[in-house]
């Protein structure tokens, strides 16, 4: 249903989604099978009455194939999503003091790559740190670079508190939902910002563009990701 709505709906409703996606955030979207964002892209999708849709949701143990869901894209994906823990979860006893993201080569560029925070800020301990480890990422975003580095990267309340100058300023609510999304929760109080971890960023971006978009700055060629696997 995610690639059927913006055919439905426009521009307007992806920016919907991606702000209340920010709005509601993480913690309580990543790992939950039921989340208002899915129910408005449900419902937008919804106003496609033909041809009839039909989804296959896999269900992967590793690389095996456990299930094939087959039926409507709500009906496959709730029947996968119910099975999904006894192959593809890990729990662990309590969250972790530093997590590495090792990014894929195929996202250049933070606007994608930010996807590590997005998966993994979860299992970080409070006051813990989280490691972008990408040394082949160049690039802020080629489509929304200008407008992320106006803003720089912050959490939700932050954001909030400038939303009217940021709108005025053209910025789209997508882009507002990717800093926020990356930088995980906090606290803006009295002109004071408080996030719940450190966020740092080991790739090609120098010091000073990590500085400018509020992001902690690692070395990459110093960083010994190696001495984080399996620790």
């Amino acid at each position: 249903n995610k690639y059927f709505y913006p055919g439905v709906s426009g521009a307007k409703g992806t920016q919907f989604t991606h702000w209340l996606g920010a709005c509601i955030t993480l913690p309580h979207i990543i790992g939950f099978q039921s989340t208002p964002v899915r129910d408005a892209i449900d419902f937008m999708a919804s106003f496609i009455k033909k041809p009839v849709k039909r989804c296959a949701a896999l269900v992967l143990d590793g690389k095996k194939l456990a299930d094939l869901c087959w039926g409507t894209p709500e009906s496959a994906h709730a029947a996968a999503a119910d099975q999904i823990d006894q192959y593809q979860t890990k729990f662990v006893a309590k969250p972790y003091k530093t997590v590495v993201a090792v990014l894929s080569s195929k996202y250049p560029e933070i606007w994608t790559g930010g996807k590590g925070s997005y998966k993994l800020q979860g299992i970080v301990a409070d006051g813990g740190s989280l490691i972008l480890y990408a040394p082949h990422l160049d690039s802020v975003s080629a489509s929304w670079g200008e407008q992320i580095e106006q803003v720089g990267y912050h959490c939700l309340p932050y954001v909030q508190a400038h939303l009217s100058e940021y709108l005025d300023a053209g910025i789209p609510l997508g882009v507002l939902a990717h800093v926020t999304h990356v930088m995980g929760v906090g606290t803006y109080e009295k002109g004071v910002e408080k996030l719940r971890i450190n966020l740092s960023l080991a790739s090609k971006l120098t010091p000073e563009r990590c500085r400018a978009i509020n992001l902690n700055y690692i070395d990459p060629e110093r960083f010994d990701v190696e001495a984080y696997r399996g620790a």
